[in-house]
């Protein structure tokens, strides 16, 4: 389930081992694919596309960090609705995925203000 948030200030980052900063005003698939892959250390062989993306955020093991924080200052893609969809889809399947494994935690936050988008998949 992703976190919503007023202020940033109301995330207690010192409880998190590793926090990659989604910084507002991001449109396009290569910009967000650099901020992850440089924070969380993906593969030289990362093939950023949707599917490679999922796989790396699922296998995160190499990081030794047992609690991750994926803080949003806003929702990417506000010209492509198609991809907010597949991004947003792609970070709830992740986390599914994650809520099996104990080996590491990822949260994922948002603006409050986002969350009837987010949540009701209206992007």
């Amino acid at each position: 389930m992703f976190l919503f948030y007023s202020r940033k200030e109301e995330i207690n980052n010192d409880e998190y081992d590793l926090v990659v900063h989604v910084k507002k005003g991001i449109n396009s698939k290569d910009e967000l694919f650099e901020i992850f892959s440089s924070n969380l250390q993906f593969p030289t062989y990362f093939g950023k596309n949707w599917d490679a993306f999922y796989d790396c955020l699922c296998d995160l093991e190499h990081l030794h960090k047992k609690k991750i924080l994926i803080l949003h200052e806003d929702l990417p893609f506000k010209e492509s609705e198609e991809e907010r969809k597949i991004y947003t889809d792609c970070l709830s399947d992740v986390e599914f995925c994650r809520s099996s494994d104990p080996i590491y935690e990822i949260d994922i936050a948002f603006p409050r203000m986002q969350k009837n988008k987010i949540t009701n998949r209206q992007i």
